[in-house]
């Protein structure tokens, strides 16, 4: 398999929520349960992205969550928080059980030790959900960790925005 970015239509692998491959010549990838766990959790979900982006996969090991009050737009993506998950072996039910409590309420996790995860009603969405991740981890960095730590925005703003997302 090449680059994710060099990825075509015909290279996505189609699976029912039993896991059976639909059409594709290319094998379900070794973390389908944690997918085909989210379809089933949120059926609002239509498209799912697991990446390793550099600096939001560094977040992930870190075990931390990491509160989004710096950003409006962090806000509305991840609610309060961008969630990390507790460590799961890659490959397990114990990763899509890990992201399972979190389907309806969220779009974008830390999957902890390993990378990220993003989902949406379509892959264009989904997309841009995993931008906005690796974005904001890339802005939580620099703000927080190299310059004086950033402003975070007040508790009944955030309110606000949390309400705008709901």
């Amino acid at each position: 398999m090449e680059s994710k970015g060099r990825m075509t239509p015909d290279m996505l692998v189609k699976l029912d929520l039993d896991g059976n491959t639909l059409s594709s010549p290319y094998r379900p990838s070794s973390e389908s349960g944690m997918h085909i766990g989210l379809y089933i959790e949120n059926p609002a979900v239509g498209a799912i992205i697991h990446a390793h982006p550099p600096v939001a996969t560094a977040f992930a090991c870190c075990g931390k969550n990491i509160s989004a009050a710096i950003l409006p737009e962090s806000i509305l993506a991840f609610g309060e928080e961008l969630i990390v998950t507790p460590f799961a072996t890659p490959g397990t039910e114990e990763v899509a059980d890990s992201v399972k409590p979190y389907a309806k309420t969220h779009r974008a996790l830390l999957l902890g030790n390993h990378g990220a995860l993003a989902w949406a009603a379509t892959m264009k969405e989904a997309f841009f959900a995993m931008e906005t991740v690796e974005h904001f981890c890339k802005i939580y960095l620099i703000s927080e960790n190299i310059l004086c730590g950033a402003e975070h925005i007040p508790a009944e703003k955030i309110a606000h925005l949390t309400a705008m997302w709901s």
